[in-house]
């Protein structure tokens, strides 16, 4: 029986062509110049759960609009720190018509020509900004401070 040797190294990462790293820098560039509310954002949405209160009301950030024909209703969710509306349609008694909801986005929050910006982007813009303020506090594994 004959054995053989693989090489069990990893496989080299792609390499990136120029485009491919231009667009990277723009990304990044755009990152670098969004407000702070759309950093935190663009990691994810605080958006209102759509479930009605005790009183019976719509949670705060949630309006209806409507009724349109047969019923349905437009349920409109606002995302409190960067104004992204989500609407879902729903029909008779709440049924919902469509599986995923229709996103109007804010002015500048998106990167027009680059491409979707990973979530890692702002992750780390968010802790570039914050950096000091972080480790200034950090509690050293025995529980002491820094």
């Amino acid at each position: 029986m004959a054995t053989t040797t693989r090489s069990r190294s990893k496989p080299a990462a792609p390499r990136q062509t120029k485009a491919q790293l231009a667009q990277a820098e723009a990304q990044a560039k755009f990152v670098m110049g969004l407000d702070d509310n759309y950093i935190a954002c663009r990691q994810r949405h605080q958006l209102p759960p759509l479930a009605f209160t005790k009183t019976g009301k719509l949670p705060k950030g949630v309006y209806a609009v409507g009724p349109y024909a047969n019923g349905v209703y437009d349920l409109v969710r606002i995302c409190p720190s960067c104004g992204l509306l989500v609407s879902l349609y729903t029909g008779a008694g709440g049924k919902l018509l469509e599986a995923k909801g229709r996103r109007r986005y804010p002015p500048g929050y998106l990167a027009k020509g680059m491409g979707r910006i990973p979530s890692r982007l702002a992750m780390e813009e968010g802790l570039d900004r914050i950096s000091s303020e972080l480790y200034a506090g950090a509690v050293r594994p025995s529980g002491e401070e820094n």
